[in-house]
């Protein structure tokens, strides 16, 4: 039997100024005497170790372990190494969650006897939720491939701190400490192929706080490739484990090959291979496969990303595609 019901897993780099909401927003769970908090400091130069260390005076379900910057699926990692609960959740250090929020996941997990479950997200300000993303209008359970396919159509997002994760799945797998950014939805679609069932839940737990200084808002020519190299292994893993969805796993590589050939061209890197090959597998990639395997948001992506960058980028920066991390 395992010593906690729920271990969350937080990490946390230079987050003195936003990192009490998050603790405290942990601390006040309602089953937080069943939870293990392990909070995984990657490195802070700042006050964030000092801030942490008065909480684990206070709290004797909390662990402090402190490491060397090594970005934030390394940290993951040590934090799933440590991890003894019987699910396990991931936070990030400047988001928050609702009180009932663990309680809740847990006892859906247990009446459902299911390895995943999976609720909705808030995108939000310091002062209010800009954006509310429900997985589904009511509960209900998936498939392995069910769920797979939900996840590669868009469905299920591809975030990972507003699931809870059986720890027996979670621990045969690892964030992949060469991307920066995708690395929740790569470590998202292998919890996918190790589950059984996943159970989607219409409650919405989770804030997401946009940080314009996060890595997302890099201009950094290799993390935009990273969404890519993420999309490509997804379509390889498809191919070998479930070709049956395989043309919806190379639609997901289109439309995220399309979000980074504009971004490239808006940036004036289309001198590079990276961009040629893109345009090329754009180019290549018909309309009407787009049609069929495509949802009406990413078909329209694809459509203008044949035809002008410009106009996709300028429609993007005035919708909510960019509100998620």
């Amino acid at each position: 039997m395992n010593e906690y019901a729920i271990s969350v897993i937080i990490t946390v780099y230079n987050g003195e100024k936003y990192l009490n909401k998050c603790l405290n927003s942990v601390i006040n769970q309602t089953m937080f005497k069943k939870m293990q908090i392990i909070v995984v400091n990657d490195g802070s130069t700042d006050n964030t170790l000092c801030i942490l260390r008065e909480y684990e005076k206070q709290y004797d379900n909390m662990t402090i372990i402190d490491i060397p910057n090594g970005g934030v699926s390394n940290a993951r990692n040590v934090g799933i190494k440590n991890a003894l609960g019987e699910y396990v959740t991931f936070v990030d250090a400047d988001d928050w969650v609702d009180c009932e929020c663990y309680e809740k996941m847990y006892k859906k997990a247990r009446e459902s006897s299911t390895d995943i479950v999976a609720a909705g997200f808030f995108v939000s300000t310091d002062n209010e939720d800009i954006l509310k993303n429900c997985v589904t209008n009511q509960e209900i359970r998936k498939t392995k491939s069910d769920a797979v396919y939900d996840f590669l159509i868009g469905n299920i997002d591809v975030h990972c701190s507003n699931k809870i994760f059986l720890k027996k799945i979670v621990e045969k797998i690892r964030f992949d400490t060469n991307f920066k950014i995708a690395e929740d939805r790569l470590f998202l679609f292998e919890t996918l192929l190790m589950a059984e069932t996943v159970y989607l839940i219409p409650d919405v737990f989770y804030h997401y706080y946009q940080n314009t200084n996060s890595v997302m808002h890099n201009d950094n020519v290799g993390l935009s490739m990273d969404g890519v190299k993420v999309a490509q292994k997804i379509l390889d893993k498809t191919k070998k484990q479930i070709p049956d969805l395989r043309a919806y796993a190379e639609a997901m590589y289109i439309s995220t090959a399309c979000r980074t050939y504009c971004e490239l061209a808006s940036k004036k890197y289309k001198d590079t291979k990276n961009y040629e090959k893109l345009r090329n597998d754009i180019k290549q990639y018909t309309l009407i496969k787009g049609a069929r395997y495509m949802s009406k948001k990413h078909f329209v992506a694809l459509f203008l990303a044949k035809i002008s960058p410009k106009l996709f980028n300028r429609l993007r920066s005035n919708t909510f595609i960019r509100l998620k991390k």
